[in-house]
Formats: structure tokens, sequence, C-alpha cells
């Protein structure tokens, strides 16, 4: 670390805290732990749709955090070129990977698969590292001036963020496992084919 560089303990701490939600979130759904459609709801797949609800904030916080301290040290092109050029590897790497592992079909590759995979910016497929190219080229203050526009009380990043993006991200998560338990009871039936 350079001299004259402060760490902030409780930003790093939070942002290690995202990534740890982001493995629990992959690890939910790659070992079957969140039910299917038609799957009945047992005490297991209900716990783990209440963890990936409150785990769904995860990417935002990970990539806001992020992208407040890459805000303090302005535009660079090689910066950019870099982070696409990682993205670029795994998305080539991944589907060999997985192929050879068994985990994808290889019928499964098709042309929008491709493409996702040769333009992941592009297509959106890792729709972080997009909105992280758009808002890249978007200075600091212009972002904090949108949300003044809607609430001149907020100053500063990391207010905006508690008071606008908090609470409705922590709202929409728990408003999906309410809908989710609401709704999956009277459906269940239907998707059993028992009606």
């Amino acid at each position: 670390m350079r001299a004259g560089k402060k760490r902030l303990a409780n930003f790093e701490l939070l942002r290690m805290l995202a990534m740890l939600m982001v493995v629990t979130m992959h690890f939910l759904s790659r070992t079957g732990s969140l039910p299917e459609a038609g799957q009945e709801l047992t005490e297991r797949t209900a716990a783990a749709i209440l963890i990936e609800a409150f785990c769904i904030v995860a990417v935002n916080v990970y990539v806001f955090i992020s992208g407040y301290f890459l805000s303090e040290s302005g535009f660079s092109l090689k910066r950019l070129l870099r982070l696409l050029c990682q993205v670029l590897f795994y998305t080539l790497l991944i589907p060999p990977v997985l192929v050879l592992a068994g985990i994808l079909e290889p019928s499964q590759i098709n042309i929008y698969y491709i493409w996702q995979t040769l333009f992941p910016v592009e297509s959106g497929h890792y729709w972080f590292v997009t909105a992280y190219v758009v808002m890249y080229h978007l200075p600091l203050d212009a972002i904090i001036g949108m949300y003044q526009a809607i609430n001149p009380n907020v100053n500063g990043l990391l207010a905006c963020l508690l008071v606008f993006n908090l609470p409705f991200t922590f709202v929409k998560g728990a408003l999906d496992a309410a809908l989710c338990f609401l709704v999956y009871k009277p459906l269940s039936p239907i998707l059993h084919g028992r009606k």
C-alpha cells in the first residue's frame, strides 16, 4: 500500500461480507438448496429462500463500494481495458471447463450462448460489469447530483446509498421472499398436477 493512502476498514469489511454473501448465493443455487418450480416447499428450501433474500443485495453492495473507491481515482483507459480483458478471459474459460466437468451439455451451447460468451459486457450477461463500464464515465458529482435532485439533503455517496439504495433493496428482497411464501402454497397443487 502506498504511503499516505488511508485504509477504510469498515468499507473493506462490508465488501468482504458482500463477497461472502455472493459465495452463499452461488452455493445455494449450485447445491439444489433453492426450490425448483413445482418442488414441494420444505424447511430447508424455505430457509434457503430466506437466506437468498438477505444475500441478494451482495452484488449491488460490492459494486457500489468498489465504485466508491474508484470514483476518487479518475478515469483510466488502461484500468477499463484491463477489467474488460479479465471479464473476457473468464467468459471464454468458464464454458469449456463446464463442458469438461460435465456441468454444461455441449447441446446447450447455441448462438445466443456464444454471443453472451464473446460479448459479455455488450450483451449484459454480466450486468454489473456493464453498469460499471457505463457509470465509470460519470463523475461522482454527477451521480450525487442525481440523488440530490430527489432529496437535496443527502451529501456524499455513502449517504445516498444508505438513504436510497439500501432500504429499497432490502424491502425488495423481503417482498420477494414474502410473495414466494404467499403464492407458492396455493399454487403448489397446480404445479404438482394434483388439481
